[in-house]
């Protein structure tokens, strides 16, 4: 047989093995399409949580005189007073008197005194306040004198309702902030009458002089200065001053103007 004749067919063979194998291979494979996160709608912002209702009441309310506060407001009134000095070792001195003013102010949280008179024989103004904090719990108070730049400061408490009241008081008088140290008793003795004692110690806490000053009511309470606080704003219905009259004889009736004369005359 020819060999010239025979390769055709062994290349046809050959070409269709060659097609069987291509196509009993598996097709290549497709890479898989990357994943993608889902997609989130848009959250809302927290909102801040409002604080209870008590709390924003507490906020927004002044915080009210309660029964201690009463209490002081009821020494307010005018008053004649008489004080005694007196000293360890030392003859008490001849009583020196004045006159107080005693006012509840800024809707009855405060008490103040105003006083004038006689103190070893210099005459004096004062004024003096005296109040309760409710947060803290203790009295407080601020005295000045015409005698002195310093202002004493006093912290008390009481133990029968305030009735009397203990006060701790100190004042700077130095310039290296050297101060003197007091205990101040205010006591109600009735409805017209209270005494206030103002006692000096040394540093070892020994009494060194006494002042105790008796007041005796002699009218009722003035009326407080006008208070921002409690006075109520002018409403819109409420009428304003009346306009100023005009320059002349308010009083003199205008007089009429004369016609003027028809036409022709």
């Amino acid at each position: 047989m020819n060999v010239r004749t025979m390769a055709p067919p062994a290349l046809a063979l050959l070409a269709g093995a060659s097609v069987l194998v291509a196509a009993s291979s598996p097709p290549p494979k497709t890479p898989p399409a990357p994943a993608t996160a889902p997609v989130r709608p848009p959250q809302p912002a927290p909102q801040p949580t409002p604080p209870p209702a008590e709390a924003q009441d507490m906020d927004h309310a002044p915080e009210e005189p309660g029964p201690l506060h009463a209490r002081l407001a009821k020494l307010a009134g005018t008053y004649t007073w008489s004080s005694t000095f007196s000293m360890p070792g030392m003859d008490k001195m001849p009583p020196e008197s004045g006159t107080a003013t005693l006012r509840a102010v800024l809707g009855g949280r405060f008490l103040h005194a105003e006083e004038t008179g006689t103190m070893m024989g210099q005459e004096f103004t004062s004024f003096k306040m005296y109040g309760y904090n409710s947060g803290a719990k203790k009295y407080e108070g601020v005295w000045t004198y015409t005698g002195s730049n310093a202002m004493m400061h006093l912290k008390g408490s009481t133990n029968d309702d305030g009735k009397s009241i203990r006060f701790d008081a100190s004042v700077d008088e130095g310039a290296g902030g050297e101060g003197e140290a007091f205990q101040i008793t205010l006591r109600e003795i009735d409805a017209d009458h209270f005494t206030v004692t103002l006692t000096a110690r040394d540093q070892g806490g020994i009494d060194m002089a006494s002042l105790e000053t008796t007041y005796t009511r002699t009218g009722a309470a003035p009326l407080a200065p006008r208070d921002p606080i409690t006075v109520p704003s002018r409403g819109p219905s409420t009428p304003g001053p009346s306009p100023a009259p005009p320059p002349g004889n308010p009083a003199a009736p205008a007089t009429p103007k004369p016609a003027p004369p028809p036409p022709g005359r």
